[in-house]
């Protein structure tokens, strides 16, 4: 991928020069305005005209009052609208400026007095709407004010969903502490009602850009070129679906004016407080990693042709660097040279069992190819009691480069056409620990094409065509990528190799010293998502109904390209010299890994999709949100044939009977190895994606809103939602034989007659003469699925063959009670339950006991098998509430509270459990927070012109204390849950993770040395008691999921702005925000194994010391 280059000076210049024209604020995507018109009697006015006016761009839409007085404008952008209500015999009214945000069904309701039409006309006050009268869904809208003047870590918006009632984000992919950008929005583990962060739905401008892959999207606007978003938390109606919850965004658009911002924001490590578990390097004073970030940008708008074409452009680049400390356990200077004395070692020649003459490994002995990776080996510059370090600081950089342009035209007065492009380009470089071996490179870049028609048949209905297309790409590499590193070392074996297979470092692990890293894997790894929609929605009005339906189509594509060890991996561990380092110099590995270069793989679907929705004011008091939804989920098919799945009748692997044995090197070899346990799909009437489609995806939606007083709303809902198929558990189904295989090979480990450890294979030899795919002999263990096992017992991972498409059930209950014009309460009952979750199984753990483990599994003919079965459970209730105020007294307020359970049989992270103990998996969610008060907020300081204080200052008086905001958001959440583990197999069934018994309640100490009490853990107080053991040998544990609870989130985050107007439309603004201003520390989760000597201890932070971030930004 060629980077993009967003150069700063063409940036501010661009910017600067189009800070000379005037401008108005944008609007975008679409909602509706409805409501009935009455007299001033409070009876219903039949056929008067309603004009709704786009104050930004000009449109206009009439419509008229039906004989219950109610009208309905659908499909309207968001933005601002003046509304003009006329009817004969009463004079008309206006209502200069109502705001429509996205997603609303804003209900207004003008009140219409005797007199001639051609009277003076009643202006009515601006009206934007608090009380939601006409829908039962529950969310919250973060408009523009508040995206762009709340402090954001990273300036990324999906931030603020937290915002919303019900909604958490776990820290910890943003790279928090740092201050980092990170490139996935999944990557902040948004987590709505309990539900699993990657079952939430990405939308922009009504495409769906989420990924199949792990959620979340590449494609995150910059917080100025955003409108506003939505989140869709609970009972959406029928128009949204294959998600339980919806992130709703919308980007500016044009107007009749130009418009637009430039910003420079900058940060670096000078302005951070220390983390509380930073170390610097030894002589070093500074308080925290050397960090360095810039981020600039531009976003412009306005007419191409006025009323009817219009334009919307942005650009924003980020730079970014961070210091990342090492401190690498290396050889001393003679060491490398073979000269072991005055190390307290004693080096013996592993040939032999003599020791060396002097401790020292003559010249001649050691093996080129260890002389060859020397050289990328740091030399040591610490040396602390007898171990020699290399400490050194190595810099990740990245530039993330971000891009939209939007085109809106109106053609005549019934179409209107809207095109956008937008880009998101990563370019990032991961440190090494070696710096001789350069960095990792990562390139990903998400990219998102949408056009849309909107036809207007007349005032009473409308049709909405839209194409959408979504690309991602990530592209991780390796160290010195290019490169035949091992045919520069003289390795052997590995020759088959293409130049463009050529992966550069292989992995060197040597025990008890830093490890030689290429890439974890041996990269390169490379994933691409393709994915294209077509929509086609309608919307008809016939007098109290309002009626939509559509037709979607959307097509999802996976490739994969891994290296997965293609260059190999050697572990010295065996000590055959006496030392493992020694054992590298002499060239005697304990083992390697390889497998062959596999080709792209991957898997494809279609899904389809109708609905159709009626929003129904049965009366002017209630309206009945009445939907149906069906879709047609199949699963998804294998590349090539390349899926799985497992029969349990005659514990057979199933296969689609076309495979094509061309789909991986070795694929033919390794059926013929494993023919006698594989099974074709035409045996059991299966189709190529080995899975039926489950066809009965009927999603209801029903709800009510009913206005019990003037400003009392009563809301209930609830509705069914189908989720996606699981695409992690389908890519497992795609790593088995015969389409994956990889091969260890052990050094001789078995003493002679002189109880000699004798190697018979060496560093440069050690591949050579061995097939990539070899028949089990003495020295030879294949493994399939990444589990090492012999050839006569591979290991699978794969899934059911039943189908049952993951599905949530949402219900809610609500009142609503607006005080006022500008203040609001919301207090709820939010609940939620998920069924059919996808959750890994082991069912061939062998149940506890003695013995060898492979004679007591269930299928001995196979090694582990990891089964993704349909099986999971979970639910979640909760107490919400919200309080929001308005533009009351210069003051913007939303502050909500969730009390809330989520409980589930499954972990959804994939954790594989044990088949003989699944009820011990039913406990709390991993998201489960059952506390969380959230609260954000915007301040006008009311000093200078126009304000309360000082508003006849003197300009220079002014200028000083007039136009400052505060802004804040504020978070406290109780903590997550985490397991209690052990190290040891005691079980004897080969799984690690397993449980402790637990006695009693454990004790808290909550210190980040001890957390909670165990007695091995020398920092835990004196007098305490364990409340957890070792099982017996051969039994599990009776500890259940998810027990403990790590430490609570408390943090405040605030921005100081400063305003200077220059002319009526133009100002410039500083801002200086303080993110964790109290600098609170949030500890992490502590070690959970029980038998540690570290067992409670703590040793990173979930949020970052107080960091601050500065900017300038003009607006225009």
């Amino acid at each position: 991928m060629t980077p993009l280059r967003f150069s700063r000076k063409a940036i501010l210049s661009v910017s600067l020069a189009l800070a000379c024209v005037t401008a108005t604020h944008a609007q975008s995507n679409t909602g509706t305005i409805l409501g009935t018109v009455q007299d001033d009697t409070g009876a219903a006015i039949p056929g008067a005209t309603v004009t709704i006016r786009n104050l930004g761009t000009g449109e206009t839409r009439t419509a008229t009052s039906d004989s219950s007085g109610v009208y309905n404008v659908p499909n309207l952008q968001i933005g601002h609208y003046s509304i003009t209500i006329a009817h004969d015999g009463f004079t008309s009214a206006q209502i200069a400026d109502t705001e429509l945000q996205v997603a609303q069904r804003a209900t207004i309701n003008p009140v219409l007095h005797v007199g001639a039409i051609s009277d003076k006309v009643d202006v009515i006050a601006s009206q934007t709407p608090l009380l939601n009268e006409a829908s039962s869904a529950v969310g919250q809208v973060i408009d523009t004010q508040t995206v762009q003047n709340v402090p954001l870590n990273g300036r990324n918006f999906w931030q603020l969903t937290q915002l919303t009632p019900g909604v958490s984000f776990i820290q910890g992919g943003q790279n928090i502490a740092s201050g980092g950008t990170s490139i996935r929005a999944s990557a902040v583990n948004v987590n709505v009602n309990g539900l699993s962060p990657s079952w939430t739905g990405w939308y922009l401008d009504g495409s769906n850009i989420t990924e199949s892959q792990l959620g979340g999207t590449l494609i995150s606007p910059n917080v100025d070129a955003l409108q506003e978003f939505k989140v869709e938390s609970s009972n959406m109606p029928a128009d949204y679906g294959h998600s339980p919850t919806i992130v709703n965004a919308t980007l500016k658009s044009g107007t009749n004016a130009y418009h637009g911002t430039a910003y420079e924001f900058l940060r670096n490590n000078a302005f951070d407080a220390k983390n509380y578990f930073y170390v610097p390097p030894a002589g070093s004073t500074r308080r925290n990693q050397p960090l360095h970030r810039n981020q600039f940008g531009f976003a412009v708008g306005g007419p191409i042709v006025k009323d009817h074409t219009f334009f919307f452009l942005d650009l924003q680049s980020t730079l970014y660097t961070l210091g990342q400390n090492f401190d690498n356990i290396v050889p001393s200077a003679a060491m490398r040279g073979g000269n072991y004395q005055g190390t307290g070692i004693t080096l013996k020649d592993p040939l032999t069992g003599l020791a060396f003459a002097n401790n020292t490994i003559p010249s001649n002995r050691i093996v080129p190819q260890a002389q060859f990776f020397l050289k990328y080996l740091p030399a040591a510059n610490q040396v602390r009691g007898t171990v020699s370090h290399a400490v050194l600081t190595n810099r990740l950089k990245q530039q993330l480069d971000q891009g939209d342009i939007r085109i809106d035209q109106t053609l005549f007065s019934k179409d209107r056409l809207m095109g956008r492009y937008s880009i998101t380009d990563n370019h990032e470089t991961d440190p090494n620990a070696f710096p001789a071996l350069g960095g990792f490179p990562l390139r990903s870049r998400g990219q998102n094409v949408v056009l849309r028609e909107t036809h207007i048949f007349s005032p009473k209905w409308l049709t909405e065509a839209q194409f959408s297309y979504y690309r991602s790409v990530f592209f991780f590499t390796s160290s010195l990528q290019g490169q035949n590193i091992n045919q520069q070392a003289g390795i052997k074996g590995l020759e088959g190799l293409s130049p463009d297979q050529y992966q550069g470092m292989p992995q060197l692990s040597i025990s008890n010293y830093a490890s030689f890293t290429g890439q974890s894997g041996n990269y390169p790894k490379q994933n691409k998502i393709r994915s294209w929609q077509y929509v086609i929605r309608s919307t008809y009005t016939s007098g109290k109904h309002e009626i939509r339906f559509g037709y979607e189509n959307f097509h999802d594509t996976n490739t994969y390209l891994f290296g997965s060890n293609s260059v190999g991996t050697f572990t010295f561990s065996n000590s055959y010299s006496g030392d493992n380092f020694a054992d590298f110099l002499l060239g005697y590995p304990a083992s390697a890994l390889r497998s062959y270069f596999r080709q792209p793989w991957g898997n494809y679907v279609n899904f389809q999709t109708m609905y159709v929705q009626d929003d129904y004011k049965a009366t002017s008091k209630l309206t009945i949100n009445a939907g149906l939804r069906y879709e047609i989920n199949p699963f998804y098919n294998g590349i090539k044939g390349q899926t799985s799945g497992w029969n349990p009748a005659n514990g057979k692997l199933v296969i689609p009977s076309d495979f094509s044995m061309n789909a991986q090197p070795g694929t033919p070899y390794l059926y013929s190895l494993f023919s006698d346990r594989i099974q074709g799909s035409n045996d059991l009437g299966l189709p190529t994606s080995i899975r039926p489609a489950a066809r009965v995806n009927m999603g209801p939606r029903i709800g009510l809103a009913y206005k019990a007083e003037e400003n009392t709303v009563l809301r209930a809902g609830y509705g069914i939602f189908y989720l996606f198929p699981d695409n992690n558990a389908i890519n497992n189904t795609q790593n088995v034989v015969p389409f994956i295989a990889s091969q260890t090979l052990n050094n001789n480990n078995t003493p002679n007659s002189a109880n000699v450890r004798v190697p018979n294979l060496t560093f440069g030899d050690f591949y050579s003469g061995q097939p990539i795919v070899a028949a089990n002999t003495s020295n030879s263990v294949c493994s399939f699925g990444y589990v090492a096992l012999s050839c006569s017992q591979p290991s699978l991972t794969t899934m059911d063959l039943r189908v049952k498409n993951t599905y949530a059930q949402e219900y809610n209950l609500a009142v609503q009670h607006q005080f006022g014009r500008k203040i609001s309460l919301d207090v709820a009952y939010v609940g939620n339950r998920t069924q059919h979750i996808v959750q890994p199984f082991q069912i061939n753990d062998p149940f506890p006991g003695a013995g060898t483990i492979q004679t007591r599994r269930p299928f001995p003919q196979w090694g582990t098998i990891g089964l993704s079965k349909y099986a999971g459970n979970a639910n979640y209730n909760s107490l919400q509430t919200k309080f929001e105020a308005r533009a009351f007294n210069g003051a913007t307020f939303l502050a909500s509270y969730t009390y809330g359970a989520c409980l589930t049989d499954g972990t959804f992270n994939g954790q594989t459990r044990e088949q003989s103990s699944n009820i011990r998996y039913y406990g709390p969610c991993n998201y489960d927070i059952k506390h969380n008060f959230v609260t954000s907020g915007l301040y006008e300081l009311p000093f200078g012109k126009g304000k309360a204080f000082a508003s006849g200052a003197s300009g220079v008086v002014q200028g000083l204390i007039g136009n400052w905001s505060l802004s804040g958001v504020g978070t406290m959440q109780s903590g997550l849950p985490f397991t209690l583990t052990i190290s040891t197999d005691q079980a004897n069934t080969g799984l690690g993770g397993q449980r402790p018994n637990l006695t009693g309640r454990p004790q808290m100490v909550r210190k980040p040395t001890c957390w909670y009490y165990d007695s091995r853990n020398a920092s835990c107080p004196a007098g305490g008691t364990d409340m957890f053991t070792v099982p017996a040998q051969y039994t599990y544990g009776n500890g259940g999921s998810n027990t403990m609870r790590n430490d609570g989130l408390v943090q405040f985050d605030v921005s100081v702005l400063k305003k200077v107007p220059f002319g009526d439309t133009r100002s410039l603004e500083f801002r200086g925000s303080f993110f964790n201003v109290f600098n609170h520390t949030t500890f992490a989760t502590p070690v959970t194994n029980i038998d540690s000597s570290s067992a409670g201890q703590i040793t990173s932070t979930l949020n970052a010391a107080r960091s601050i971030e500065l900017a300038a930004k003009i607006y225009f």
